[in-house]
This record gives structure tokens, C-alpha cells and sequence, in this order.
């Protein structure tokens, strides 16, 4: 087998949004934002140089700032750009080819990573390509492919291996140079404060149609355990919601939380719910990464089955199948009614799997290990046709 040099500097194109912003944004981006860090932290601990460049996300004008300027932060560079229709995309396009020109030229990366295949780094990728370093794109939302999965090649055209996020994307991509990586589960040491006489069911996340509150709130309506509560968090309007927050005092919607808000709702919560339908578009290609979050807490998972997820959580997540709201409510309903003895045998189950499956460090190290393969093979100018296939 041949050894590969280990990739010392590496470039990554990801958000950038600091919480206190984050919490004033009409674009706050917190699950990105969060895979984002524990990425580059896995990269770090690893003893690669990571430098981080990104634009921080924002409607455009005039729901959002005229010119978005990131605030300076550690190992970063942040892309200015101007935030009009019509002119938005050139402007980063030409904001992140110049940041990475001059990283380039300055620290000599041996790798440049994508968080998704934007198209506005067409022209850093080019740039990249031009000087020797190879991309690696990983593809955490994208559109359902289409037959011969050309829509998505277009987006990683030029890369050296794309990594998927989504279990069903990995195995079902028809190229060569695949890795599956869906993230690190850091424990948290979530003290297990839920009330059983008040027991809470926790939804953090998008309130968009893909990740499913529409579903939660019809199967909110079925359950009837004595004192159950829903709390809901993140950023956005939703009309349902607020519609059903008016209608019914049991329930509470917190909107956008810093992390530590968010940590003191997990502990009171009994269970935390991911009700992402698995028949919405681009649900194929996309992984619910709230549920590494949620596994760090130790507390139940109810959730939905989407293609995104690794047949290993079967053993650790508790589904609700098919993704209607009888089934969703049966399922919060049963975990509701658990003892105090069966969470804490169920808080062990977890801690075990989570050891197994690997935090950020050990996700990064297995992702390292393959990405200097990758980029260490000189005839691999696109990772559409050549390469060794791999998957975690």
C-alpha cells in the first residue's frame, strides 16, 4: 500500500457567524455553524493548520445588510461582499478567489475543503487547481441527483473526492472516490433533569418544510400525556407554529438560544425529536446533523427514518415509522411514559455508542488518513473518475 505524506495545512471554506451575531441575524445559520467548528477543532487536534475562510450568511438587501463584513477571528479570513440581487454571487465569488490567492501564496496549503460545492467558489477552486492543491467538497445539502447524477457532478467537477454526509448518497453515488462522514459526537455531560411530571419534548433546529415541524406540530395534537410540554427553538417565522403556540399553552417557542440556553433546555428535556420527512426534496442528500447533537446529551432521540442516517444509529435512535403523526406521537408518547431505570440504561447505550462511533478528533483522523490519499494521487484531476472508493 502507498504511504502518503500527512496533510500538515489545510484550507476550509465554511460559515463564519459568531453567536452574538448570530442571535441578531435574519440568516443564523446555528447547525452549520456548529459541524463547521467541530470539523476544523477534529482537523486541529489532529496537528493540522487550519485556516478558515468564509463569508458570514445573510438575506440579501434590504432583509439584510447592504455589505456583509465578518467580524476578524482567530486562523480566519473573512469574505466581504456586497449584498445586492443580482450582484451578491459575483461579489463572493470574487471575494473568497481573492482570499484564497493569498492564502495560497502565503502558507502553501496542501488542501483546500469545501463545506457544500457553493457555486461561488467556482473561481477559488480554479485558482486553487492552477497552483496544485487539490479540493475535497463536502456535500452536506444538495439537491436529489438526477439519473446519472450529473446535477451533482457539476457541483464537485474539478474536486480530487467528494465526502458525503448522507449514508444514501455514499452508497449510491456511482463514482470512485466517495468517503462518508457524517460527523463526531461530542458528549456533553448533560445532567438528565427532565420532570416527570412535566416532561418535555425539544425540537432545535430549521423551521423550514424540509426538517419536518409541520409534522411535529399534527403529531403534537395526538399526544396526551398528562403535563407534556413541546419546546421549540431556532431561528425563523413559521405560521403553523405561531398559530399553535396561540392555540395550546403547552406549548413554548423559545426562538434562536445561545449554546448554553440550549444546554439548560436539554437537560430539562425527556426527549429530543427529529421529525425531518424522509419523501421531502433533497432529504436523500442531506444528514440530520442535530442528531450528533442530540446523542451528546445521552436523553432519547425519537426521530423519523431519512436516508441520510447510517444504518448503525438503529441501535441508539428510536424511530417512528412511517413519518405521519400517529406514528411520531406513539413513539414520543412510549418514550414519555419510560422509568427513571430504563433512561439511565439507555444514557449508558448511548455513551457506548458514541465511544464507538468517534468524536470530531477521531472522525478528522479517519477523514485525514484518506483525504492525503487522495490528494497524493497526481493522476486524480477529478474525483468523477479515478480513485480508491471508501466509506466509513
Amino acid at each position: 500500500m502507498t504511504r502518503h505524506p500527512p496533510l500538515r495545512r489545510v484550507v476550509w471554506l465554511g460559515p463564519v457567524q459568531p453567536e452574538e451575531r448570530m442571535l441578531r441575524s435574519t440568516a443564523a445559520t446555528p447547525a452549520a455553524v456548529r459541524w463547521s467548528e467541530g470539523f476544523v477543532g477534529g482537523l486541529e487536534s489532529n496537528g493540522v493548520l487550519c485556516r478558515r475562510i468564509g463569508h458570514e450568511p445573510a438575506r440579501t438587501w434590504p432583509w439584510g445588510p447592504l455589505r456583509s463584513r465578518p467580524r476578524p477571528a482567530r486562523q480566519a479570513c473573512g469574505v466581504t461582499f456586497t449584498n445586492l440581487p443580482g450582484v451578491r454571487r459575483r461579489s463572493l465569488e470574487k471575494g473568497y478567489e481573492a482570499a484564497v490567492r493569498r492564502e495560497i501564496a502565503t502558507a502553501a496549503p496542501d488542501l483546500m475543503v469545501s463545506y457544500n460545492a457553493e457555486p461561488f467558489h467556482a473561481a477559488a477552486v480554479a485558482a486553487a487547481a492552477a497552483t496544485g492543491v487539490p479540493w475535497i467538497p463536502i456535500v452536506l445539502d444538495a439537491p436529489d441527483p438526477d439519473s446519472d447524477w450529473e446535477n451533482i457532478a457539476g457541483m464537485v467537477r474539478g474536486s480530487t473526492g467528494v465526502v458525503f454526509l448522507s449514508h444514501w448518497a455514499s452508497v449510491n453515488c456511482p463514482w470512485p472516490s466517495v468517503f462518508h462522514l457524517d460527523g463526531g459526537i461530542v458528549t456533553h455531560g448533560t445532567r438528565d433533569a427532565a420532570d416527570p411530571s412535566a416532561p418535555v419534548v425539544l425540537y432545535t433546529g430549521a423551521r423550514g418544510p424540509w426538517a419536518g415541524l409541520d409534522l411535529l406540530l399534527a403529531a403534537w395534537r395526538l399526544v396526551r400525556h398528562a403535563g407534556a410540554r413541546l419546546w421549540i427553538c431556532g431561528q425563523g417565522a413559521h405560521d403553523g407554529l405561531r398559530a399553535a403556540v396561540a392555540g395550546d399553552s403547552r406549548i413554548t417557542d423559545f426562538g434562536i438560544v445561545t449554546e448554553s440556553r440550549l444546554r439548560e433546555l436539554q437537560e430539562r428535556a425527556t426527549v429530543l425529536v427529529n421529525p425531518r420527512s424522509p419523501s421531502y426534496p433533497g432529504n436523500l442528500m442531506n444528514f440530520p446533523s442535530k442528531v450528533l447533537d442530540y446523542l451528546g446529551t445521552g436523553k432519547p432521540v425519537v426521530t423519523t427514518r431519512t436516508a441520510g442516517l447510517s444504518p448503525e444509529y438503529d441501535r441508539v435512535l428510536l424511530f417512528a415509522e412511517p413519518a405521519e403523526p400517529a406514528p411520531l406521537a406513539a413513539a414520543l408518547e412510549a418514550v414519555l411514559g419510560w422509568s427513571s431505570e430504563r433512561r439511565a440504561a439507555h444514557r449508558i447505550d448511548v455513551e457506548r455508542f458514541a465511544v464507538e462511533h468517534g468524536d470530531w478528533r477521531q472522525v478528522a483522523a479517519e477523514f485525514l488518513a484518506w483525504a492525503a490519499g487522495r490528494a497524493g494521487d497526481s493522476s486524480a484531476a477529478d474525483g468523477l473518475a479515478s480513485g480508491a472508493a471508501s466509506a466509513r
